[in-house]
């Protein structure tokens, strides 16, 4: 059986398990993770409040406050 060159097969795997989604939820928390250190004025005052429907996850509200 003769396969064409260059062609990938993927295995069929839910969205939320590719890559993709899981270097975007890395990437999410990585910023967080970095906001206090690169914005020193800003502080999280809460936990964030994820989205998490099927077409997107996210975040829902980020408490912060600006301090003076």
């Amino acid at each position: 059986m003769g396969r064409g060159k260059g062609v990938v097969a993927l295995p069929a795997i839910p969205t939320r398990s590719r890559c993709g989604a899981r270097l975007g939820r890395l990437e999410t928390q990585l910023a967080l993770d970095a906001l206090p250190r690169r914005s020193p004025a800003l502080a999280l005052t809460g936990e964030p409040a994820w989205r998490d429907t099927v077409a997107i996850r996210g975040l829902e509200t980020l408490p912060v406050r600006l301090r003076a």
